[in-house]
């Protein structure tokens, strides 16, 4: 999430298109250009705008463009506000393409991915030729079963996922495509122990045992025994399958197959078993990227009412409209608006410096809880004079860039804002995080094109305490203990980081900075699965990275204080 929030912050503050130009003095990228997929777009540029019409005409998104020769480049600057479809655009005039990436707002998946533009309509590759397929199937095999009741199953496939229609913009639902296996062994009382290749094992009901047996009985899968055809040289993400099944009678079904010999009574199975799998093993316990954890009720931060988000679209900037959002029990309204500090400099100058710099305004509509909306205009107080300390910054910045760097015709600009992007109510406390961003025209500085960190605080509502991690535990030598338990688990020692946390200084260092509160201490994330805590860049000095781990729930039952926890 954090990488698609930069991605964003990155479009906003840019405002341009970039198309690199074709060599020569009347290069232009003027004309038609047609996305090379199968469900692609067309894009029309002129002098003056630039128009994206998506595919059957869903939709179309033009701009106001002005194109200005830079060097070998040619900028497409739109205006900001227009937010057009594509950013970061390029234009070859060796491959005579058009080169552009996603808005991250766009699609659901990030954004910023590539996208080719040529001048010919899309006209998709002829299917690839493949060997022969190897047919090792056993002629003898019994396609006929009197009992086909499962006691063992061991299955392996790829797997294309649940459909997607692909005029949507939305992310691809669960299950993603890619390569499954599911391994089960049925128990004396019907219910069966499962694992499968994204999840330890677990218990599966009785019910979901019958549910399982009734598909193996409707699908005809004896007709796939002794099927052994498989065609080489597939790419890796072509369709097969291999299944081992024994029946109550100690018969064995065997099959495995890919791309086109796959049959269709394993197709239609296989759709079929591995949703009512899947699905079991979400219920169990399993969500997104493989985290294993139980969903009975148990000690969880919050007070077991979905916590009320806000997010930075929200509530705009510089618009009036309040946001709502709190707990289910304690509902109140903010206001977060933007204002921006001010800077006296030489008139004469007005036209050669671009200088912005803004910081959030929260304001309370009839606020239930007065000691948080002080700290958290507090919090913008701080962000003030943050702002007016980069405007500062920024002003001598701009007075140190050379002249040999830029003309007349070229305004410096130098932007940096602080920015709420997320509020989170979880009731006994919120939890809000704030985008930092700095960016100038001419890349110069200690953070050049741009620098966008975020910093994550978490808040008491009664009391308006901003919280360490320490806050969660039932004391700082348990917070540590586990801590550098789960790192060690974690990252072993075949990292610097690993290394490091299994030193004797690592638990000392440790508790130096699990009672710090806010940004500069070790940060924390609460959610259903558990806590995912980020450490300062002191505490790893030699990564150029933020350090995370997630410790859930239930490795924090005898750890974690009930002052900001409830069973549920």
């Amino acid at each position: 999430m954090m990488h698609k929030m930069l991605l964003t912050i990155l479009s906003l503050s840019l405002g341009t298109i970039l198309l690199s130009a074709l060599s020569g003095a009347n290069a232009e990228p003027i004309g038609t250009w047609y996305e090379q997929s199968e469900y692609g777009g067309v894009l029309e540029v002129t002098q003056t705008t630039i128009t994206y019409t998506a595919s059957e005409n869903r939709f179309t998104e033009e701009a106001e463009l002005t194109l200005v020769e830079s060097g070998s480049d040619v900028l497409l600057t739109t205006k900001e506000e227009d937010w057009f479809f594509y950013v970061d655009m390029s234009y070859n005039s060796e491959e005579d393409t058009v080169y552009a990436h996603t808005m991250p707002h766009m699609d659901g998946d990030g954004g910023y991915n590539l996208v080719v533009f040529k001048r010919t309509p899309y006209v998709a590759p002829p299917a690839p030729v493949y060997d022969p397929a190897v047919d090792n199937s056993d002629p003898n095999a019994p396609h006929e079963f009197s009992d086909m009741t499962m006691r063992s199953m061991e299955v392996s496939f790829y797997d294309m996922g649940v459909y997607q229609d692909p005029h949507s913009d939305m992310a691809m639902p669960e299950p993603y495509k890619g390569s499954y296996s599911y391994t089960l062994s049925v128990q004396e009382d019907g219910s069966a122990l499962a694992s499968s290749s994204f999840c330890e094992e677990i218990i599966l009901p009785k019910e979901t045992v019958d549910e399982l047996q009734k598909l193996i009985d409707e699908s005809g899968l004896g007709q796939i025994n002794g099927l052994d055809i498989h065609t080489p040289g597939l790419p890796q993400d072509a369709l097969d399958y291999t299944c081992t099944m024994v029946l109550a009678s100690g018969e064995t079904i065997k099959s495995s197959a890919n791309g086109d010999n796959i049959p269709e009574s394993w197709a239609s199975f296989q759709e079929s078993m591995h949703h009512l799998l899947y699905l079991a093993f979400v219920n169990a316990g399993y969500h997104n990227g493989g985290t294993f954890h139980s969903t009975e009720p148990m000690l969880r931060l919050g007070t077991g009412v979905p916590p009320h988000y806000a997010f930075d679209d929200d509530w705009g900037v510089n618009i009036e409209t309040p946001a709502q959002y709190g707990s289910a029990n304690k509902a109140e309204r903010l206001k977060i608006t933007y204002d921006v500090a001010s800077l006296t400099t030489d008139p004469v100058k007005s036209y050669d410096y671009e200088l912005s710099a803004s910081y959030p305004v929260v304001t309370g509509v009839d606020p239930s809880r007065p000691e948080l909306l002080a700290a958290l205009q507090d919090l913008c107080d701080y962000y003030k004079t943050e702002a007016a300390r980069s405007l500062q910054e920024d002003y001598d910045l701009m007075e140190a860039v050379p002249q040999s760097v830029w003309s007349e015709a070229t305004r410096r600009t130098c932007t940096s804002s602080y920015k709420i992007l997320s509020y989170i109510d979880h009731g006994t406390f919120v939890s809000l995080v704030v985008q930092e961003g700095h960016s100038n025209s001419f890349g110069v500085g200690e953070h050049q094109w741009g620098y966008y960190p975020m910093w994550r605080y978490n808040i008491d509502t009664e009391t308006g305490e901003i919280l360490s991690a320490a806050s969660i535990f039932v004391n700082p030598d348990e917070a540590c203990r586990v801590i550098a338990e789960k790192l060690r688990n974690s990252y072993g020692t075949h990292r610097d980081e690993g290394v490091y946390i299994h030193s004797d200084a690592f638990p000392t260092d440790l508790r130096a900075y699990i009672e710090v509160a806010g940004p500069q201490g070790i940060t924390w994330n609460a959610g259903y699965d558990g806590v995912e805590l980020s450490f300062p860049q002191e505490l790893f000095s030699m990564t150029d990275h933020t350090i995370t781990v997630t410790l859930t729930y239930d490795e924090l039952q005898d750890v974690l204080s009930e002052q900001y926890a409830t069973v549920w």
